[in-house]
């Protein structure tokens, strides 16, 4: 299998609700295609079960899910409440972090307004949902339009072993004021074990009869 290399502008990046992954380079193209439908089948469950505000649980379905797939744990850190934006305080590389600026601006475009629908799946409108990932990951004045979760994930492959960084990043209004959360989960992939249900789990998203992956246009 041939790994996908960046594009001119940025990595290959693809939205499934509520996240945008964001895949580093030599992730090949079967296991971008493992990813996407990993978190794609897992975020669908999570929104089966979780209903309104209740975003911890949503997170908590969508860990179990992955987990029931063949995903593993391999790092976690706890909930922690954040002042500044997001791509100031995560600590990835200057790389990973230029990569996902460059796919979270491109997020903001016009053409990519399908794709930024289903990342601000709560958020009435394209106005607003660009209003606050403007300010929640760049930066800037005003206040946050209303609840909502996010979430960044950072897919990487070493000498064929798949990992996924994500950080969980919650905006909950608490006494008139509105806060920001943010935790991080590496996960591995099994890929012994999920080509095993590969084809099903394809399958099963297929006869969903809607797909619920968008990739970002750069």
């Amino acid at each position: 299998m041939n790994a996908i290399p960046n594009s001119e502008d940025g990595a290959p990046a693809t939205v499934v609700p509520s996240t945008i992954i964001v895949f580093l380079p030599d992730v090949t193209e079967q296991h971008q295609e493992d990813v996407r439908n990993s978190f794609e089948f897992s975020a669908r469950a999570a929104t089966k079960q979780a209903s309104g505000n209740n975003y911890a649980r949503w997170h908590r379905v969508f860990e179990s899910v992955l987990h029931n797939i063949h995903w593993f744990n391999l790092q976690a850190e706890s909930e922690r409440t954040i002042q500044r934006p997001v791509l100031d305080i995560i600590p990835v590389s200057d790389s990973e972090r230029h990569l996902a600026k460059e796919a979270l601006r491109a997020l903001l475009n016009p053409e990519n307004e399908d794709a930024l629908r289903l990342f601000c799946d709560q958020h009435p409108t394209s106005e607003a949902a660009r209003e606050d990932v403007r300010r929640l990951f760049f930066g800037g004045g005003g206040g946050y339009t209303r609840n909502a979760k996010f979430q960044l994930t950072f897919c990487s492959e070493v000498d064929g072993e798949v990992s996924a960084s994500s950080f969980f990043i919650q905006l909950i209004r608490s006494d008139q004021a509105m806060e920001v959360t943010i935790e991080f989960h590496k996960h591995g992939l099994n890929t012994h074990l999920y080509g095993r249900l590969r084809s099903h789990l394809r399958k099963r998203l297929e006869d969903s009869g809607e797909s619920k992956q968008i990739p970002v246009q750069y």
